[in-house]
């Protein structure tokens, strides 16, 4: 980074800076405090899987001496994310399956400084680098298109409590060496499209279903669940009460805000304060791996580039690093749910947006962007710093 940009840099995360949530403290009894967590070293190195993973660019970066590029993709590398069991449906990929995976994940075959130390067993166990507090996303249910008229004739509609719990429970199985330690997060997108584009019976269904996954992994110790409810620019503060009332949130620790957006922090904090309120003082998540600079600014919201708001937006960077110092006594911690570098352009071949790959695989000029126009100063402690 020359030394112009470099100034640019520190100006303008300067500018940025005043408009973020001063930290407090961790909400009372915040299960994340503390905790070391966990990255996924291992993901880079799996045949097929490079193009979703930001080592193997930085691993090449490094090898052909791209100093710059290094340090934009350490920015990115270096921090804690939530793993998604996203892609494919319960029906497509059965319970034997992803219990088998997440148990292989988190044997911590790969760690070290540059995540290329290979481990036998779990030796690795207690690399400062790798941590052992995983996130999990999880997103089984896909909605893309659906809208009032559709009435289940998707397999995501069709999945059932007899599909998804028995992949839950199998899931839950595989924390078992960790003794069931973890946050997850429950299907993002998948409540709040309840109220926006899913037929009447289509969304009986949902929330159904919601209720019981959120019943079921709320009754496991040590596993702090939230179920997503969408951004403060989706719905209503009594929409999502509503929702997540019906859903079962009563079960689990709290819900999840920003998950799939880059609205402000602060925004999201005001909005999760009021339903958490509303709900008796539940408490709440919010990701902010790239909304440093907001969502896209759009002068006229009703032009049909709206969707660039939420796909690879040219003005997304880096937001505030995972810690448990939050700005409300209601909220648990932030942390970096969605995965900065993956581009979000369409679906199959259908293009919603207008640039970007198609599909979620790693994107290169999204990530040295979002790196660039991060808002915490300096680079991120590596080894991770505690929650």
């Amino acid at each position: 980074m020359s030394l112009r940009s470099k100034a640019a840099f520190v100006c303008l995360t300067a500018l940025v800076a005043v408009t973020l949530p001063a930290a407090a403290s961790a909400a009372p009894d915040a299960p994340q405090v503390g905790q070391r967590q966990w990255i996924d070293c291992t993901t880079g190195h799996m045949r097929g899987v490079a193009p979703y993973s930001v080592w193997p660019d930085l691993w090449k970066a490094r090898r052909e001496g791209r100093a710059d590029d290094v340090a934009l993709l350490e920015r990115i590398a270096h921090v804690p994310q939530a793993k998604w069991l996203a892609g494919k449906s319960v029906r497509q990929e059965p319970a034997r399956i992803v219990g088998n995976y997440v148990s292989s994940m988190l044997a911590t075959e790969w760690g070290g400084p540059s995540c290329q130390t290979q481990y036998s067993g779990r030796s690795g166990a207690g690399d400062p680098y790798v941590g052992s507090y995983p996130v999990f996303a999880i997103r089984q249910l896909e909605h893309e298109g659906c809208d009032r008229t559709y009435d289940g004739g998707g397999p995501w509609n069709r999945v059932s409590k007899g599909d998804y719990l028995p992949w839950i429970e199998k899931f839950i199985s595989a924390l078992a060496p960790i003794d069931h330690r973890a946050t997850v997060i429950v299907e993002p997108d998948g409540l709040p499209v309840v109220s926006k584009c899913l037929s009447r019976k289509a969304a009986k269904q949902r929330i159904a279903l919601m209720r019981a996954v959120n019943k079921r992994l709320g009754g496991i110790p040590n596993l702090a669940t939230y179920i997503d409810i969408g951004s403060s620019r989706w719905l209503d503060r009594r929409q999502a009460t509503r929702l997540l009332r019906r859903s079962g949130v009563r079960h689990i620790r709290g819900f999840a805000l920003n998950t799939t957006h880059f609205n402000y922090t602060h925004e999201q904090v005001a909005y999760g304060d009021a339903i958490a309120r509303q709900l008796g003082g539940k408490r709440y998540v919010v990701n902010t791996a790239e909304n440093g600079r907001g969502g896209l600014k759009i002068k006229n919201p009703n032009k049909s580039n709206i969707k660039d708001r939420f796909c690879n937006p040219k003005n997304a960077g880096l937001g505030s690093l995972p810690t448990t110092r939050t700005a409300s006594r209601f909220a648990d911690a932030y942390l970096w749910i969605s995965r900065p570098g993956l581009s979000s352009s369409g679906r199959g071949t259908n293009r919603q947006c207008s640039r970007g790959p198609l599909g979620n695989v790693f994107w290169l000029p999204k990530a040295h962007q979002e790196a660039r126009l991060a808002t915490f100063g300096g680079q991120p402690p590596w080894p991770p710093a505690p929650l």
